[in-house]
């Protein structure tokens, strides 16, 4: 994955397949992602990728 190639919607789908079967509680841990990345929206698409990210590492 190349910076130019990093958007919000492939870092989430990313983060989808690193995270698998995981749940965040009784949802599927992609809920978890787009509220995170949600509450970074006002800060541009750099920050909601950090936000899909945060927890793959």
């Amino acid at each position: 994955m190349t910076s130019t190639s990093l958007t919000p919607e492939a870092a989430r789908a990313y983060a989808v397949e690193m995270h698998g079967e995981q749940k965040y509680g009784t949802h599927p841990y992609v809920h978890h992602l787009d509220a995170v990345a949600a509450l970074l929206q006002p800060y541009g698409d750099k920050a909601r990728v950090v936000g899909y990210l945060h927890d793959v590492v």
